[in-house]
């Protein structure tokens, strides 16, 4: 199993963690936004509060996590563009 693997990144713990980078990205969209109902502030802690603890035997990974140990391991990433 692909997970099990020594090196391979955790899974995500919470739905709509809060990582530096999605920081950035809400920051950086409240930045273009004129008319701001609520600050960039705002909107993360509501990021946070809705988030919830996925249980035991739910395994998601962040894509960029992924595509970052691909690259690390020397592995190439395959799309699966079924929908």
């Amino acid at each position: 199993m692909l997970c099990a693997r020594k090196g391979f990144p955790d899974p995500v713990e919470l739905v709509a963690p809060i990582d530096e980078l999605t920081e950035a990205r809400v920051r950086a969209m409240f930045g273009q936004i004129r008319d701001n109902k609520m600050t960039a502030d705002e909107a993360l802690a509501a990021l946070r509060a809705g988030g919830h603890r996925l249980g035991a035997s739910v395994k998601l990974w962040r894509l960029d996590d992924v595509i970052r140990w691909a690259d690390g391991v020397g592995r190439k990433m395959q799309i699966d563009d079924r929908s």
